[in-house]
């Protein structure tokens, strides 16, 4: 199950994960969505009021964590989940275009 809503450019991976044995959803995901072998990687980010943070805020995927970490096999956090991956994977590709841009490949 991969919630992408708040992908812009979510639409080719939806089309391609749709097209196989994968669950997408797009919006906010239930537990009555989720099975046992589900893998849960949730992409969404959204401010939630919590005066328990000193920002006044905390922040919340687009699955019930609570409820959703109970069945599925796995679940990526909100946050901390895909971020760092994001991020790695963006600098990967930079240093890739450096290469190429000066002959270094």
């Amino acid at each position: 199950m991969i919630d992408l809503c708040e992908i812009e450019l979510g639409m080719p991976l939806v089309n391609e994960l749709s097209s196989s044995s994968a669950k997408v959803i797009d919006g906010k995901a239930t537990a009555k969505e989720i099975t046992e072998s589900s893998v849960v990687i949730d992409v969404g980010i959204n401010p939630v009021e919590g005066m328990s943070c000193s920002r006044g805020y905390r922040l919340v995927g687009d699955v019930c964590y609570e409820e959703a970490n109970k069945i599925a096999s796995a679940i990526t956090p909100v946050p901390g989940g895909v971020g760092p991956m994001t991020i790695a994977m963006l600098l990967s590709n930079t240093l890739t275009a450096a290469k190429r841009a000066y002959n270094l490949e």
